[in-house]
């Protein structure tokens, strides 16, 4: 039996821990920070080193290097955090859109579900079919075809396979998490035209929450800054959305869709 509920509830476990995690690693190199400026005050030249071992033994540690660099760098990129975790809370999302997905496709297949199967673009060679594991090894090779579609597609065709609808304003979240996400992989966080059109804020820009918790907007051109305030925001979306999947499956149960448990 495919189990919706607990693929829904792995997910949002998953984002809340990970919003928790966000924050500690947050506080941590925010006091390692303080505690690194005031050793610099008595030992301005300090030097520091990473590996295992005795640190005159070049086999077990990496060059030293200048501790005030060190703090320089960080200082120029001191919500890599918050980007880093926006980026695994997109990943999440792509992995439960993938899985539901699947479970569509073996609903279909074998025939516990009346809904139709709603994708028709899924591409897979006849080879990866195993004849013993007829249902699975199909359910799998559409799941990896289905991982390559575009986010807004896969979103949709999700979307009309559990018959659930998201409002637009979450549907807006959705795709700016998605789209900063790229843009931090793909372009160093630059935006550019083709990432505001993407949202539908071509050329005002995309609004994202600053140090404050106050709207600012980012333009083409512009570096994203990723605060914790925006972390929170794209953390909150995701729960929201994941709870109306939850509530649907739920509904489905109650009226006996078999194909859930």
């Amino acid at each position: 039996m495919l189990d919706y509920n607990a693929v829904i509830e792995t997910f949002k476990s998953r984002v809340s821990e990970m919003f928790v995690e966000a924050q500690a690693y947050k506080m941590l190199l925010g006091w390692g920070n303080i505690a690194i400026k005031d050793h610099l005050i008595k030992y301005p030249s300090s030097r520091a080193f990473t590996g295992v071992g005795h640190p005159d033994d070049s086999n077990c540690v990496l060059p030293s290097f200048r501790v005030d660099k060190a703090i320089e760098t960080y200082s120029r990129h001191e919500n890599i955090i918050e980007e880093l975790f926006l980026c695994q809370f997109v990943q999440e999302w792509f992995l439960l859109l993938d899985v539901l997905f699947e479970f569509h496709v073996i609903s279909f297949l074998t025939g516990s579900s009346t809904t139709k199967l709603v994708s028709s673009s899924i591409r897979f060679p006849l080879s990866s079919i195993d004849p013993i594991s007829f249902v699975g090894s199909i359910s799998l090779a559409a799941r990896r075809s289905f991982s390559f579609e575009p986010a807004k597609y896969k979103t949709e065709v999700v979307e009309r396979s559990l018959g659930v609808k998201f409002g637009a304003a979450e549907k807006r979240k959705l795709s700016k998490a998605i789209m900063l996400r790229n843009v931090l992989q793909h372009n160093n966080g630059v935006l550019r035209e083709e990432d505001l059109k993407e949202v539908g804020e071509y050329p005002r820009g995309v609004s994202l929450l600053d140090g404050k918790k106050k709207k600012f907007i980012f333009r083409e051109g512009d570096r994203v800054l990723i605060t914790v305030w925006e972390l929170d925001d794209v953390c909150r979306c995701f729960l929201r959305v994941a709870a109306l999947l939850m509530l649907k499956v739920q509904n489905r149960l109650i009226d006996g869709a078999p194909c859930l448990k």
